[in-house]
């Protein structure tokens, strides 16, 4: 009697339903039963007693919803002071760069909003996003009767226009700030658009979207000056996946998202397909360089004071929406934050995605989900002391040398000049 009497005086609490997020994955959940419901279609399975067993990790799903819940607060306060009432939305993926399993997946801010999965279904511009791939595209050619392209060529960025079929295309600079002379390692970690539709110009926008294609990516991609600047449209998880060519020694993971099925105890395992290469270790790893430098020195030196520090590389991308794609040997995780509508955010991607990435990988951190290991460098890497400014290599008299890494082959043979 005196615990009924106080259990009738208890204050009645009641569940957010925000929780249902993070507890039940409800947009992973809606990706499975689509999946299954369309591509299960076996005779021997008795899907009246069917368990289906997925690649989710409900420890990485739940800190992946709780960094899109307190960043999506963050962004809020920051447009409520500019008198904006609108909710922008965002989305999350993380992946095994590996395997190719779906790890974590956060479709929108709150399920019983909005069913719609901005993962999978949301197409938008990736923006800087994409240049990863220009420069893959152009650090795996060696142009006849040309030097062969490296992290140390030198490109001049300044106000630039080119023709193209009958029309003038002319890039500008994010804030119209141009840098003079320099490297190609400068210009992605930077994400300069001048240098970068330079370079498309260069080794051919069709060449560029033949690497793309091999992305298996929805919507066709053509071969527009503009292409260089990630004008076209894609989905979250599409571009999270194309990234594990980075991580993966140019090879293409496939995505799984189930483990194995269980139908009245006959165990039946999803194995998922091979990975595709696209490109070679040695341009997948100088890839990857110049995007630990973006973090140590370039759009995305917030992860860092944000207090990441682990070795890892990643890309800011910033269209009408915000993006962050970023890795480390063990985990591939992509962030959109942007409008339903459309409209401009007006942040850019370092604003916005990488405040959430970062929690979400300091998260994974703390699980004990990251090694903490460098990216290995592949064979037929060479390194070689340069000058900066010159991109030859280095003398003792040079006072801002430093390593650069290179194809076999490509390396510099000529000493620097101008500190002799």
């Amino acid at each position: 009697p005196r615990q009924a009497f106080q259990a009738q005086h208890e204050s009645l609490y009641l569940a957010t339903l925000e929780q249902h997020n993070y507890l039940e994955a409800p947009h992973f959940v809606d990706l499975v039963e689509e999946y299954v419901r369309n591509q299960l279609r076996e005779p021997s399975l008795d899907h009246r007693n069917l368990k289906i067993y997925t690649t989710l990790d409900p420890h990485l799903q739940k800190i992946a919803y709780e960094a899109v819940r307190s960043g999506m607060k963050e962004i809020d306060q920051r447009l409520s002071r500019h008198k904006l009432s609108d909710r922008p939305e965002a989305a999350l993926v993380a992946l095994d760069p590996i395997t190719g399993e779906i790890l974590a997946l956060v479709g929108g801010r709150n399920y019983f909003r909005s069913q719609f999965n901005r993962a999978t279904r949301a197409y938008r511009q990736p923006g800087s996003t994409f240049k990863p791939f220009v420069y893959a595209t152009a650090l795996g050619r060696t142009p006849p009767g040309k030097p062969p392209p490296t992290l140390s060529s030198q490109i001049l960025d300044e106000p630039y226009s080119l023709l193209f079929g009958s029309k003038r295309y002319s890039p500008k600079n994010f804030g119209s700030n141009y840098y003079g002379n320099v490297s190609l390692r400068e210009a992605l970690s930077l994400s300069l658009n001048v240098p970068t539709v330079k370079i498309a110009d260069q080794i051919g926008f069709s060449n560029i979207v033949n690497l793309a294609e091999k992305l298996e990516w929805g919507n066709k991609l053509r071969a527009y000056p503009s292409l260089a600047l990630g004008t076209f449209e894609v989905t979250l998880l599409e571009l999270t996946r194309a990234y594990t060519i980075f991580v993966q020694n140019g090879q293409l993971a496939s995505l799984r998202f189930l483990s194995h099925l269980d139908s009245n105890g006959v165990i039946k395992p999803i194995s998922s397909l091979s990975p595709k290469v696209v490109i070679t270790p040695q341009v997948a790893f100088l890839v990857t360089s110049a995007l630990e430098s973006s973090l140590q020195s370039g759009t995305a030196q917030m992860v860092r004071q944000r207090g990441f520090l682990l070795p890892a590389a990643g890309k800011t991308g910033t269209s009408q929406d915000a993006w962050f794609l970023g890795y480390t040997p063990d985990l591939l995780c992509g962030v959109w934050v942007g409008y339903d509508e459309s409209k401009s955010l007006n942040l850019t991607g370092s604003e916005a995605a990488l405040p959430i990435w970062t929690e979400f990988m300091n998260g994974a951190r703390s699980l004990g989900r990251l090694s903490g290991s460098s990216f290995s460098i592949p064979p037929r890497i060479e390194s070689a002391r340069i000058d900066s400014g010159t991109g030859r290599l280095a003398l003792k008299s040079c006072d801002s040398a430093k390593i650069e890494y290179y194809r076999k082959g490509t390396e510099p043979r000529n000493y620097c000049t101008i500190h002799n």
